[in-house]
């Protein structure tokens, strides 16, 4: 007599730590001289964004529907705070954290603004970009894509 053998499937696959997408603050930060662009910088121990946080990333838009939890951690942030993009563990970008409200500009580096709640815009420069200036547009790297791809929660 052969048995019968039962499996359930889970409802939710826990993500690979090969998929892991988050959002880092700096808690330290060595600047290019003259300019708004982070050379380069040490991660804190834990994400201001989450992988779980993220729900959903437009290519199109350079924008990251997060919960509300983490869209709070964001709203609370300093104007100019420096972060950094990491996927798997490794820095993809560096950036910082611009408001719509600043008055100062930093048209070197990709800027972070959460104009609406639960969705954080990732834009060239800020106000935005100047002749002359050209910043590296890394926000929909491959790595990055690949990642956010394999969990589902591209928009």
């Amino acid at each position: 007599m052969t048995g019968t053998f039962l499996s359930c499937k889970k409802e939710k696959e826990l993500v690979s730590s090969k998929d892991m997408v988050e959002v880092y603050l700096l808690k330290s930060v060595q600047l290019v001289s003259g300019k708004c662009e982070v050379e380069k910088g040490e991660t804190e121990s834990s994400p201001l964004i989450a992988n779980e946080d993220i729900l959903g990333y437009s290519p199109g838009e350079h924008r990251f529907r997060i919960k509300d939890t983490a869209a709070g951690k964001v709203k609370a942030l300093k104007d100019g705070a420096p972060f950094a993009v990491s996927v798997n563990g490794r820095v993809i970008y560096y950036g910082f954290f611009k408001p719509g409200y600043s008055s100062s500009s930093c048209f070197h580096s990709i800027t972070m603004e959460l104009p609406f709640e639960g969705k954080v815009f990732l834009r060239l420069g800020y106000p935005g970009t100047i002749e002359g200036v050209t910043v590296a547009d890394l926000r929909n790297h491959p790595e990055l894509i690949a990642a956010l791809s394999a969990q589902g929660k591209l928009d």
